[in-house]
């Protein structure tokens, strides 16, 4: 139990860290520098980051192995469900507007690049806790042939 709030605490922190640093992007290039936002929006970033963390949890942390194709298919499905969560949280906090299709589908890049680099981080946490217990039994095979 104590390493899945871990995870979750990571993931929900990585995916708001990333949300912000995206969008802060974004929203500079769209509306400039001296662009205001309100609270509301950041209510809705950690929203956004909780919604996606609650479901990328079981999905992907859970420790379950998945065959390729399952993994492909969960991953599809959390892009997905991750893009109906922007777009759906932007349209009742009114975060863009949807008569312009630029917009939406500058937004659905932003949320791949955010998706690609949290995927990135995440894989980058795996290999090196794979490093790690790869260390650990390299030591405990080199202690033990010491004995």
């Amino acid at each position: 139990m104590n390493t899945i709030i871990k995870k979750f605490i990571s993931y929900f922190s990585m995916g708001a860290t990333l949300i912000f640093i995206c969008s802060s992007i974004f929203i500079a290039v769209s509306f400039g520098t001296n662009f205001h936002i309100s609270l509301r929006y950041v209510w809705g970033v950690l929203l956004t980051a909780l919604l996606s963390t609650i479901v990328y949890i079981p999905l992907f942390a859970s420790g379950k192995e998945l065959s390729k194709y399952q993994m492909f298919a969960a991953r599809l499905f959390y892009y997905v469900y991750v893009n109906a969560i922007v777009i759906t949280t932007g349209w009742f906090l009114g975060w863009f507007d949807f008569s312009n299709n630029k917009t939406i589908f500058a937004v659905a890049i932003l949320v791949l690049v955010i998706y690609a680099a949290e995927e990135s981080l995440c894989y980058i946490q795996d290999q090196q806790t794979a490093q790690k217990l790869n260390n650990q039994i390299k030591k405990r095979r080199h202690t033990e042939a010491s004995n």
